[in-house]
């Protein structure tokens, strides 16, 4: 699903989608053909030693951010990560401090802030139209089978609560945009 709303969007902009790396070579090659990138493959290593690449996008399950990031960034490729950055605080530091290292630029993409609806009720609340009382959320996924949003059967298994849980907070501090007094 990220996959797809990443390639959306860089087509709207001057991008060269140049590589796409995928887990297995048949839905791979088709997706990678699908958005035009230029090549494709299943090895994460070799894509990153291709110096025609100017930034790695992970939109990886969130159990592989932290080690895709320092991959990369070890790669000297500026990154791009999905939140949450790691699924724990010791491996976020790491993929912190590996990019000042690094020197390169480390990204991380709060998707929900490029929803229509949360750009359109930020900008509400940005005028003053409405006012934040109280922030709650909630996710309701009945998953009773391992698959994903696209109808895709996942061969991992979604950490719902730490990553939507993540989802969430940035959702909620961004469209205050405001200090915070106060989190539970």
């Amino acid at each position: 699903m990220m996959g797809v709303w990443h390639s959306d969007a860089l087509k709207e902009i001057d991008c060269r989608l140049h590589t796409l790396v995928g887990r297995r070579e048949e839905p791979t090659a088709e997706f990678a053909g699908r958005y035009g990138y230029g090549r494709w493959t299943v090895d994460f290593a070799e894509a990153l030693a291709d110096e025609e690449i100017d930034i790695v996008i992970l939109a990886t399950p969130s159990e592989m951010h932290a080690e895709g990031a320092l991959a990369s960034l070890a790669a000297g490729q500026h990154t791009v990560v999905e939140i949450p950055i790691a699924m724990n605080l010791a491996d976020s530091e790491r993929v912190v401090e590996a990019a000042r290292e690094s020197g390169v630029t480390l990204g991380v993409v709060h998707p929900m802030r490029v929803r229509p609806e949360m750009v359109a009720l930020q900008q509400r609340l940005l005028s003053g139209e409405e006012h934040v009382r109280h922030v709650q959320g909630r996710f309701f996924i009945h998953r009773l089978e391992n698959v994903g949003a696209t109808g895709y059967r996942r061969s991992w298994t979604d950490n719902l609560l730490w990553h939507h849980t993540t989802h969430l907070l940035d959702l909620g501090l961004w469209l205050l945009n405001e200090p915070v007094q106060q989190v539970q």
